[in-house]
Order: C-alpha cells, then sequence, then structure tokens
C-alpha cells in the first residue's frame, strides 16, 4: 500500500472510534476508554504493543505480542482480533477500487486559461527604469526649486534671472522618450482621456514639433476674440483636445504647449551663452582697443540679463527683447525686428534721420531686373554712398 492509501485507511478506522466515542452517555464510562485508547496509541509508539505477522490466504491470524499487559481482558482480546480480520476484508475492498481508479493525465499542449503571465524580465526591467526616472525627476525638481513646469517657468519669468542662473533651473527639466523622436503623434478630442499627469520632463525636438504640429489653431481669422479685464472666463468644454503617441502617453494642448515654452527658453538661453561666448573669444580681439571696454560691457549685460528682458531705450515691442540679440552672431543674417531697433536707435541718436518705414522683399528665382522699379535719386545716392 501507498502512504496515501496507509493515511486513508487509518483516518476511516479513526473516525469510526471517535463516532463509538461520541455515543457513550456516561462520562465514566467515556473517560475510560478514552485512556484505554490513549493508552494503546502510546504503547503503539513505544513499539510494546501487538503486531499481526503476515500470513497467506486460507490462514488463521497468528500474533506476536512484543510485551503484553496482565491486566487486558480476554473480552477485549476477542473484540480486537474480530476487528484486525474485518479490517483486513475492508483493505482487500479499498484496494480493489483504487486498482480500478481512472487514471488522469493533463496535456501539456492544451490551451492555457486565465491572464497570460508576464515576462518576468521586462517586467523587472521597467520597473527599474521606472524608479530611475522617478529618482531622477525628484532629484529634478530640487535644481528648479518646483515641483511642476508651469511654476518653474512662472518663476523664471517673475524673478527674471540671469544666464547662469536660468540655466541651472532649467538643467533639472530633462528630456524624456528620445528613443520615440521619430513617432506619429495623432490628434483626438476625447471626453475623459488617461493622461499622463505631472510630467517634470519635456519631449525630444522633433516629436515636440510633430505635436504641435497637429494641434488646430486655437484662434484663428473665423473665430477671432478679443480678451479683457472684464471678460469671464469661458466654461470649460467636455471634450478635451489630446495628442496620443504610440508607446508613450496622452498628453492635453496645455501640456503639449508647456513642453514647447519651456524648450523655447533652454533654445534661449543656450543661444545666450553662445553669443556671450562669441563676444569674449572673436569679437573682441577682431576690434581695435578703443572698443574693447564697450565690448566687455555688452557681453556682460548679455550675461546678466534674462533672455525676455525687455531692452532699454526702444519701444516696448513684443519682439523687442534680448533673445533678439542673439541672433546677431555671424553669420546669421538680422531679423526684421533688430533692423526696426537699429532704425530707431539711429533715430533717437541722430536728429536729422528720420524712420520712412519698411519694405518688403522677397527672394526671386531668376536674377532679372524688374522694369517697374524706380531709380534711386543721384543726389540720395551719393549722399548715402559718400
Amino acid at each position: 500500500m501507498t502512504q496515501t492509501q496507509r493515511y486513508a485507511e487509518a483516518l476511516r478506522v479513526t473516525q469510526r472510534i471517535a463516532s463509538e466515542l461520541s455515543d457513550i452517555d456516561e462520562t465514566d464510562e467515556f473517560r475510560r476508554s478514552l485512556d484505554f485508547l490513549e493508552q494503546q496509541w502510546r504503547n503503539f509508539r513505544q513499539k510494546t504493543c501487538e503486531v499481526a505477522t503476515p500470513r497467506e490466504p486460507g490462514e488463521p491470524g497468528k500474533r506476536r505480542s512484543a510485551a503484553h499487559n496482565d491486566s487486558d481482558s480476554i473480552d477485549e482480546l476477542k473484540d480486537q482480533e474480530m476487528s484486525s480480520d474485518g479490517d483486513s476484508s475492508e483493505d482487500k475492498e479499498v484496494e480493489e477500487v483504487l486498482a480500478g481508479a481512472p487514471t488522469i493525465c493533463l496535456n501539456p499542449k492544451a490551451r492555457k486559461v486565465g491572464r497570460p503571465k508576464k515576462q518576468r524580465q521586462k517586467t523587472v526591467a521597467s520597473e527599474k527604469e521606472g524608479r530611475k526616472w522617478f529618482d531622477a525627476a525628484e532629484a529634478g525638481r530640487k535644481t528648479s526649486g518646483d515641483v511642476t513646469l508651469v511654476r518653474v517657468l512662472d518663476n523664471l519669468d517673475r524673478d527674471q534671472p540671469g544666464l547662469i542662473e536660468s540655466q541651472r533651473r532649467l538643467s533639472g527639466v530633462l528630456v524624456k522618450f528620445a528613443e520615440a523622436d521619430a513617432k506619429k503623434p495623432k490628434f483626438k478630442r476625447m471626453k475623459n482621456p488617461v493622461l499622463i499627469q505631472d510630467a517634470f520632463y519635456i519631449l525630444p525636438a522633433k516629436l515636440l514639433d510633430a505635436c504641435m504640429a497637429v494641434l488646430p489653431v486655437a484662434n484663428t481669422e473665423a473665430s477671432a476674440i478679443s480678451v479683457d479685464e472684464a471678460s469671464q472666463d469661458a466654461a470649460p468644454t467636455a471634450m478635451v483636445e489630446t495628442v496620443h503617441i504610440k508607446d508613450v502617453g496622452a498628453f492635453s494642448r496645455t501640456q503639449i504647449e508647456t513642453f514647447k515654452r519651456c524648450q523655447n527658453l533652454k533654445t534661449a538661453v543656450q543661444l545666450g551663452i553662445d553669443m556671450h561666448k562669441w563676444l569674449s573669444e572673436e569679437g573682441l580681439p577682431s576690434l581695435p582697443a578703443q572698443y574693447h571696454d564697450l565690448v566687455r560691457e555688452v557681453a556682460r549685460d548679455v550675461l546678466e540679463s534674462y533672455p525676455y528682458k525687455e531692452m532699454k531705450g526702444l519701444s516696448r515691442m513684443p519682439d523687442y527683447k534680448y533673445t533678439m540679440l542673439y541672433r546677431l552672431t555671424p553669420p546669421t543674417w538680422m531679423t526684421d525686428a533688430a533692423i526696426r531697433a537699429c532704425c530707431e536707435r539711429l533715430v533717437a541718436g541722430t536728429g536729422t534721420c528720420r524712420f520712412a518705414g519698411e519694405l518688403t522683399g522677397r527672394t526671386m528665382t531668376k536674377k532679372t531686373r524688374s522694369k517697374d522699379a524706380v531709380q534711386v535719386d543721384v543726389a540720395l545716392r551719393n549722399r548715402i554712398m559718400g
């Protein structure tokens, strides 16, 4: 017999004994019977009880006694012999039933049901990467001095520190999902989108430009609006403008615009530092000695000024910021705002100059002269060239 079969038989016999004991009404008799069973169990554990010897079928059962107590009565011995004979017949019946029981064999190729198991290696790798990005974001928040991108940018616009301090604060904002730079985002209007909240990073430049391209223009000529202090805020619409990027997530219009705003500021700060470097290393040696102090003053002013700080001595126009100066590094062409600022400086410094306006021009594909072009007056040309 196997261990399982022996355990089943022992459990069956024990249950029979327990049921007989529970039917005894008198407490004293129940205690004596229970003590007798405990004594038999102790003798069995100490190897001092009677053990039945193996016998052939048809032979009467012979028993050998290792150590028999004189207190055992003849009636109890007869009851034990009768129970042992009955148990042997029942054992045979159990063996026959177990021998004819069906055998269950599992098919290893069967389709498994339930949720598919995750690949442990990929799960562990993604968890490690997530912890690294979380630690980097927390360190970036400490460097920037705030917990959200909007508050970092608002604090910079309010404080207007120099380029070095601005670069230090913006260094905490990292560029994430660099491997998804070639992804194609999709624009959707969703009712309850699942957005990535509190993202303290920006997307790669190429991906961010693609996100800005898929966003529709918020305010066009057809739906132009005028906002003043007396107007009330419009109620928020039910649909949310969302940009979905595969394998990255979903972002709202506000988040994409915040990313672009942060990227523009980081680019402007880097251009300002590059201009200061050009003035100190290339511009200063190429000028005469009498202009060196002026160049050093300009370089120091550029380094200590915020990129979006208004320039003194000019009219209050949105383009007249220090970022306009960053584009004057050779061989970059001057913008319209820079040319107009030079004209305003010239008019303010010279009383005989007047600003007549701007002429729009465009690049021609063919080098041909226009027949309708107005010739320059000879006197004016000689005055300019002379």
